[in-house]
């Protein structure tokens, strides 16, 4: 489909009559809308069942903690201000196991009793295979994860770099290494009994007997907040581009802190997280309405990221769109910041994806960026499923009709399985199992007016998802797997879907306010129009790394440029212009399903 057509859709699901369509450089013969679900938004993939396999997983976990003994003691608490942090990874070798006799053989007396020896060592010192600090952990090749301030900034996996100096100051944990022997063997056991085998084949080299944690107490920079904790454009950008601004949670500190935030006493007022101005001090965002997964309580700070040069008519405060991670389906915000989960060991999130190209003949800085590339785009998925169900509170709070509620629940439907696809394709490129940790946002509708709701969905809708629409399918026609070019097709189809659902939204929130949320959405759009005539922003030089990349569905920055200028100037610019001069239209005659009877 091209923009052309791209444009018709929009234009057509908008109920404009066919002059309108003409006027805005369209076909004559505009597509006829169905009304009802095509089958690429109906179609779902069998979710995985995590029942089949429990019996397994708690047998593998119980001879798991008899081989290793009791627990030992854990590392004395971190004291105020001082974060914990935890990394875990794989020794870099270890002794092989004494293989399993045939059924019906003969035992052989010696390697029954170098078994058991071994048995019995492992027992006495189990954790002989981990170095004593963290500057022994080598994790080439496989996964390193964990808590850290570190990763919990960057919002991503963080790697691991083998044998770094830097990382001596973390300490070999017994206590939590052994619960990690335990959770990886439970966890084996289970993926054998439910996972297909693309997915079984991930965990076949992870030892659990190789997993060895590290811990260390990492102070926080905790000072009086420099700026309120809502992000505003008045923040001063750095001379290179402007500031992104996102949310930072994690746990407050064991210890607990010198300098509480009122109304959050566990955490600190403000934090240095050394990722925005030099001199900048994030403030708490509370109340957060942020939980761990088990329940408890999570700190959360306003910060700011650098952003490459964009223009300055580009909407948003995070120069919407310019960055990889921003492109891909309809983000979240928690307190006007973007918001995804921290990325984890996990297969529950994993779709059947067995892409057939050769990623062990990449180099290691390639391989990195490809894994870091799908492990960005899933996170922004992931988050985008949230995204769709706060967008289904907020039609219900302001008396949406059934069909646009029905669609948004549709849409997040969708964003699972994109989000278990790119898990999929990023958890093969890594070579390990990886999904999303909690999600730290709350459950609360954001936008409670006709304007907010026309402006939010306007700018990560009609904008965001007709960008990632054309960045799919460009990106599925550079791809040569076969996989990874289904999996890209797909998801451009549902996010052409979800574009089409944004404009009926802005399309019924102007019917039913009027000037005001009109007046808002020509506000937005006057700058992206200029962004769209102007020139391209400077794109970063192509590297040799690029087409290789490629071939995996991974577009370059310069492409993604390109993509939404045209974005801009063929489908966004023509619609908005339609939309917002068609008229005053009654509400008889606005193209929105009527009620259906209760």
């Amino acid at each position: 489909m091209s923009p052309r057509d791209l444009r018709l859709r929009f234009l057509t699901a908008l109920g404009l009559p066919v002059a309108t369509l003409l006027a805005a450089g369209c076909k004559k013969t505009p597509v006829a809308h169905d009304a009802g679900p095509s089958p690429a938004l109906t179609a779902t993939e069998p979710a995985p069942t995590f029942r089949s396999g429990e019996p397994a997983r708690a047998a593998a976990m119980q001879a798991m903690a008899a081989t290793l003994g009791p627990a030992p003691a854990a590392l004395p608490s971190c004291e105020k201000d001082q974060f914990p942090e935890t990394v875990c990874g794989f020794a870099e070798a270890m002794d092989a196991p004494a293989p399993t006799p045939d059924a019906g053989a003969t035992p052989d007396a010696g390697a029954t009793r170098d078994a058991g020896a071994a048995r019995r060592k492992s027992a006495a010192r189990p954790f002989e295979s981990c170095g004593l600090t963290g500057d022994t952990l080598a994790a080439t090749g496989e996964l390193s994860w964990g808590q850290t301030l570190t990763a919990t900034v960057a919002s991503q996996h963080s790697s691991w770099k083998a044998h770094d100096p830097a990382n001596a100051s973390f300490r070999l944990d017994p206590l939590k290494t052994r619960k990690q022997r335990i959770d990886v063997a439970g966890t084996r056991a289970r993926v054998e009994v439910e996972q297909p085998p693309v997915v079984v084949a991930r965990y076949a080299k992870l030892d659990p007997m190789r997993a060895c944690c590290y811990s260390r107490c990492n102070p926080l920079v905790v000072a009086a907040p420099t700026r309120s904790a809502a992000p505003t454009r008045s923040s001063a950008p750095p001379a290179d581009g402007k500031w992104a601004s996102r949310s930072v949670c994690f746990e407050p500190p064991p210890g607990g802190t010198t300098l509480p935030a009122p109304g959050a006493r566990a955490c600190p007022a403000g934090v240095k997280l050394g990722i925005g101005p030099e001199d900048d001090v994030a403030p708490a965002i509370v109340p957060s309405n942020v939980r761990t997964a088990t329940g408890g309580p999570m700190c959360c700070y306003a910060a700011l990221a650098p952003l490459p040069p964009c223009s300055e008519a580009s909407l948003g405060e995070e120069c919407f769109g310019q960055r990889p991670q921003h492109a891909k389906g309809r983000p979240i915000r928690e307190g006007g910041v973007l918001v995804v989960a921290p990325t984890v060991f996990s297969p529950e999130w994993q779709g059947a994806v067995a892409p057939t190209l050769d990623v062990d003949g990449l180099a290691l800085e390639v391989r990195a960026r490809l894994a870091d590339a799908w492990t960005r785009d899933a996170a922004m998925e992931h988050a985008s499923i949230a995204s769709f169900a706060r967008l289904a509170l907020e039609l219900l709070v302001l008396g949406a009709p059934p069909a646009l509620v029905d669609a948004a629940h549709v849409a997040a439907r969708d964003e699972i399985r994109h989000a278990r696809f790119a898990y999929g394709v990023a958890s093969w490129a890594l070579g390990a199992p990886l999904g999303p940790g909690p999600l730290p946002v709350s459950a609360t509708p954001a936008a409670t007016t006709l304007v907010a709701l026309a402006r939010e969905t306007f700018a990560d809708g009609c904008v965001g998802e007709t960008l990632a629409t054309l960045e799919a399918w460009a990106a599925r026609d550079g791809a040569e797997d076969v996989e990874i070019r289904a999996g890209l097709e797909r998801v451009g189809d549902e996010e052409a879907a979800h574009a089409e659902l944004a404009w009926r939204v802005v399309a019924w929130c102007i019917t039913e306010g009027g000037a005001p949320v009109r007046a808002a959405i020509a506000e937005l759009a006057t700058p992206l129009d200029a962004e769209a005539r102007g020139p391209l922003p400077a794109a970063p030089p192509p590297e040799a790394a690029d087409a290789q990349l490629a071939r995996f569905g991974v577009l370059s920055e310069g492409e993604r440029q390109r993509l939404r200028q045209r974005a801009l100037l063929e489908i966004v610019g023509p619609c908005v212009s339609a939309l917002l001069t068609a008229g005053r239209r009654s509400r008889s005659t606005e193209h929105v399903e009527p009620h259906e009877p209760a």
